[in-house]
């Protein structure tokens, strides 16, 4: 596949890159010659060299079993590892790789977004960057594993790029519509969206569906149970319900902060005070979700505030009417931090939220 469509299809994710190397970038087998060199090996032309690697143990690697942490303690080593000095494989490359990108960008960090079955090999690139004498990029790397989409093929059980994914979404989209003329799909019209917005709401399924799982699980992925789901369109309808019924009080608005708001004359209802504590603990779980990288934290978030959401709307759906402008907008407030949240949280996971749904 070619960068263009690379770049295109990770744009529906919302995802844009500053700069894009390529492997050959870094094929020179030359420069691994003279780290080995430097690092006092000898050794035939085109011969095989195997080095004993001491493990340098990144805190990633040795995770939070107590048992790994005592065993680090003591000296191990890798198991040996082959390099060549006239031509580059998988690891020599990213040990030139990790050396030219911390130079080149002056890098904090050097992270590593792959599979989780390829954990042990990026411990192996630290302990290589190590004993070549770069300890101080090996401290740099980080490694962020995720786990394997079992089961995703299309329909017809043929193997699928990302694009052929996103176009799978689409038609079963288009078929929902057709089969539930009272959908949610249908009622907006998803049928006259422009190829560019339908795309980037199917790429969102599909998103929304992976994070439905912890990041280092692997997830059995199921076409049909997750459109029944759609988690990532309950979200959407979230924002979208909650915009639409805030436009209605606009006028109703006052000119007093949260700090002067007195919330006890509802909060006393079980709805709405579940509501504002799930709404408190946000600030917690979003930065929960940062440190861990896992976008399942904010999507088991999002869906338990719209849940609570819709439980008030539901239960209390006159607020809106209510004649006391303090009493009304002390109730706006709450629903305006909402929504605060539910944005905040949909474009943390890569999706624009849109009034449009």
């Amino acid at each position: 596949m070619s960068e263009v469509n690379y770049r295109k299809q990770y744009e529906l994710f919302g995802v844009n890159f500053d700069h894009w190397e390529r492997e050959s970038d870094v094929s020179d087998a030359s420069s691994i010659l003279k780290l080995l060199q430097n690092a006092g090996n000898n050794f035939a032309k085109d011969e095989d060299v195997q080095l004993e690697l001491k493990k340098f143990n990144p805190s990633w690697a040795l995770g939070k079993n107590k048992n790994s942490r005592k065993k680090a303690s003591k000296v191990q080593f890798h198991q040996l590892s082959t390099i060549n000095c006239c031509r580059t494989i998988y690891l020599s490359r990213d040990i030139l790789t990790a050396i030219k990108r911390s130079e080149l960008y002056s890098a904090d960090s050097l992270c590593y977004i792959t599979d989780i079955s390829q954990k042990d090999h990026f411990h192996k690139l630290c302990s290589a960057l190590d004993y070549f004498g770069y300890t101080d990029i090996a401290a740099k790397i980080e490694f962020v594993g995720f786990g394997k989409l079992e089961g995703m093929s299309t329909r017809a059980g043929t193997g699928l790029s990302l694009e052929s994914v996103i176009d799978e979404a689409v038609e079963l989209q288009a078929e929902m519509m057709e089969k539930h003329g009272k959908t949610t799909y249908a009622r907006h019209n998803f049928d006259q969206l422009d190829e560019i917005t339908k795309k980037k709401h199917a790429a969102w399924f599909v998103a929304a569906s992976v994070f439905s799982s912890k990041r280092q699980k692997d997830l059995k992925f199921n076409w049909q149970l997750h459109l029944k789901n759609d988690n990532g369109m309950y979200l959407q309808r979230t924002y979208s319900k909650i915009k639409n019924l805030l436009s209605k009080v606009e006028r109703s608005r006052l000119e007093e902060s949260v700090d002067d708001a007195d919330f006890s004359s509802f909060i006393y209802e079980s709805h709405w005070n579940e509501l504002l504590q799930q709404s408190a603990a946000y600030s917690k779980a979003r930065q929960k979700a940062i440190d861990e990288l896992d976008g399942f934290i904010l999507l088991q978030f999002g869906l338990r505030l719209g849940q609570l959401a819709h439980k008030v709307i539901f239960k209390d759906e006159k607020w809106i009417l209510i004649e006391d402008r303090k009493s009304l907008h002390e109730r706006i407030m709450l629903f305006d931090c909402v929504l605060m949240i539910v944005e905040d949280l949909l474009k943390l996971l890569g999706y624009q939220p849109s009034d449009q749904f």
